[in-house]
């Protein structure tokens, strides 16, 4: 019978005793007064008897009253702060669920965050290589351009006939190489940049993985931990239900102070539960400020993408741009060859005239041969004829050089052509391609337009030839007088003709000269502008590296700040387990004190004191005990000095039979050492 109700029989007793008493009061005063006296004189001492027991009941009462007020005092508060650690063990269960929740929720985010990372590194990765394939095809074909830049420069030289020309398109070459060896250096940069970056890449993912790997011995060691105090605490229960078995006799104030001793370890377990919840949401915080990074990384990366397809986009327009020019300028071109073309055929017509009339004029001065003055007249008339024919022999000249100008300027134009699309060769293969086919074809239409221009010319020069000794002939026929008159006259003609020529060539030089320095202030801006992109793409490169740099401070930093809170948590976890463990040794030790008093004070209530005994004595004894409280032996370690004092403390001990329990069984001890010294002895 535990509780309350342990006092329940004593309580009945104490009260019929009472009733009893007041019954026989009653009954005393409704006799007579003779028989009263007589009763009262004969039961005098049952009466003080009955009077000493009610007093004794109420004294009884009222400390059983008290004790009872104590106790439910006592009960209701350690009722209220049960229920107040019930309620705020529910609140943290609460809180843990919802971080579970939270963490949950979180990991489903990072590894579609890591999945998403994944695809794109794969996806950056192929881009990188589709760069590298469309890199090495572009300096194929580059390599492809430049021998047929050099043969379409080789042919240009054969057809050129200028000194100052040839040096011209050296100078070209020697620039074109130059450049080519810039964008071949920067195709170099570019490659360095894109290891670097993929060194950089790897190195953050073997950083993920070292952080990936700590976590999962952090998890494993909290599992553990869990595990292990979960054992910890199976096996304490089990050994407290058993001991709670063996201690089912013990009072209520053993089972309140067990009762306390639990409540403290729970709230010592809830302490715990509340530093690793602590624990987990520093550690989720942690993970949400790396997914935060994780994200930033990948906006950079979104935000350069774009960047790159903006600049990608840039340049296709730049390529379209270039392509239409070059369609443009081919129009150009072809229209000029059309012209020139079509000029020559006039000029072939007129020459066909020409001759025509030098066939007539011959055909008169055959009918005319006979008539010395007919002949000297028509002689006269063909020379004059012939001076014409001479004289738009050398405006069909004229017009042919300009018609040369013409076509070296579509040449010039087309070793412009050709190098605007060495220079984006790099950009775009298949433009680049198509240049090339049309320059070819381009090619193969000049050296047939030189071909068949030479050939014109041999032919102009047989019958230029022809005709001048045709003249020669005709010219001895007439008189010396005329003859040299006529050829002072042609001379004078030649020299104004030829002065006239000369003009025109210095007219022709100096523009040439002005073209060929406009292409050299066109060439030198172009080499001013890769500079100006080269210092542009070094400037980019030095930010980015800034930027990396930065970022790597940042999570440095982060990484730094984290480890100082895990420590921080570390030492807060450790000093809050060595509170917990001096509190539990505070509670063990006051608990054990507890028991000793409990021992001392039941012996104390067994030990009558021997007479004669002085006071002011103290004996020291070993009590050896069982589990069960049964005593085992006594053994007097210090002597009070007095042999009969010291045998009534052994018979003492002796007299109370079983021992009282400890509340807390890990504090049982089988052998305990007493100091007796009773108060007032």
């Amino acid at each position: 019978m535990k509780g309350p109700f342990r006092l329940l029989p004593i309580s009945l007793a104490i009260l019929l005793h009472a009733v009893i008493a007041g019954i026989l009061l009653v009954r005393l005063e409704y006799l007579p007064v003779s028989f009263s006296s007589r009763t009262l004189s004969s039961t005098e001492p049952v009466e003080a008897v009955i009077i000493d027991e009610g007093l004794i009941a109420e004294e009884i009462e009222e400390l059983r009253r008290q004790e009872e007020a104590e106790r439910a005092e006592q009960l209701a508060a350690l009722e209220k702060e049960r229920a107040e650690r019930e309620k705020a063990i529910a609140e943290l269960e609460k809180k843990e669920k919802r971080e579970r929740q939270r963490l949950a929720e979180l990991e489903k985010k990072r590894k579609e965050e890591k999945e998403l990372a994944e695809a794109e590194k794969k996806r950056l990765e192929a881009e990188k290589k589709k760069a590298e394939e469309e890199s090495k095809k572009a300096a194929a074909e580059k390599k492809r351009l430049e021998a047929e830049k050099k043969k379409a420069e080789e042919e240009s030289k054969k057809a050129a006939a200028e000194k100052e020309r040839l040096e011209a398109e050296k100078k070209k070459a020697e620039e074109e190489r130059k450049r080519a060896a810039l964008a071949q250096e920067k195709a170099e940069e570019e490659r360095r940049l894109a290891e670097l970056e993929k060194q950089r890449t790897e190195a953050e993912k073997q950083r993920l993985e070292n952080q990936r790997k700590n976590a999962e011995i952090a998890a494993r060691k909290a599992e553990e931990d869990r595990l292990r105090k979960e054992a910890l605490a199976k096996q304490q229960a089990e050994q407290e239900r058993r001991q709670a078995e063996i201690a089912k006799q013990q009072r209520q104030q053993a089972e309140a102070e067990r009762q306390a001793i639990e409540v403290e370890k729970r709230r010592a377990e809830a302490e715990k539960q509340r530093i690793e919840a602590e624990r987990r949401r520093i550690e989720a915080e942690r993970k949400r400020v790396e997914s935060e990074r994780q994200q930033a990384e990948a906006e950079r990366l979104r935000v350069e993408m774009e960047k790159r397809r903006a600049e990608e986009d840039k340049l296709k327009a730049q390529e379209e741009q270039r392509a239409a020019e070059l369609a443009r300028q081919q129009a150009e071109r072809e229209r000029q060859i059309i012209e020139a073309e079509k000029q020559q055929a006039e000029e072939d017509k007129r020459r066909a005239e020409e001759e025509r009339q030098r066939v007539e004029a011959e055909k008169r001065l055959a009918e005319a041969a006979g008539e010395k003055a007919e002949a000297e007249r028509q002689a006269a008339e063909l020379a004059r004829q012939q001076a014409e024919v001479d004289r738009q022999n050398i405006e069909a000249e004229r017009q042919h050089a300009e018609a040369e100008k013409q076509r070296a300027e579509a040449e010039r134009q087309q070793a412009e052509a050709e190098r605007q699309a060495a220079e984006f060769a790099r950009e775009q293969a298949e433009v680049e391609r198509q240049n090339i086919e049309i320059a070819k074809e381009r090619a193969e239409t000049q050296r047939a337009l030189v071909d068949a221009e030479r050939q014109k010319a041999e032919a102009e020069r047989q019958a230029a030839e022809a005709a001048r000794q045709q003249a020669e002939q005709e010219r001895q026929n007439i008189d010396a007088a005329r003859e040299k008159a006529e050829a002072e006259r042609q001379v004078a003609e030649a020299a104004r003709q030829q002065a006239e020529a000369e003009r025109q060539n210095i007219e022709i030089e100096k523009e040439r000269a002005e073209a060929e320095k406009a292409q050299i202030d066109a060439e030198r801006q172009i080499a001013e502008e890769e500079r100006q992109k080269a210092e542009a793409a070094r400037q980019q490169a030095e930010a980015e590296r800034q930027k990396a740099e930065a970022l790597a401070r940042q999570r440095a930093e982060e990484d730094q700040r984290l480890t100082e809170e895990q420590r921080a948590l570390a030492d807060a976890i450790r000093s809050d387990e060595e509170r917990l463990e001096r509190e539990r040794n505070a509670l063990i030790e006051a608990a054990r004190k507890r028991y000793v008093d409990a021992i001392r004070r039941k012996i104390e209530g067994e030990w009558i004191r021997p007479p004669g005994t002085p006071d002011g004595l103290l004996c020291v004894v070993k009590v050896e005990q069982l589990p069960g409280g049964e005593i085992v032996s006594v053994e007097v370690l210090n002597s009070s000095g007095n042999p009969l004092f010291d045998r009534s403390v052994e018979a003492a001990v002796r007299a109370t039979g079983i021992l009282p329990a400890p509340s807390d069984p890990s504090i049982f001890d089988r052998e305990i050492v007493i100091t007796f010294a009773p108060e007032g002895g």
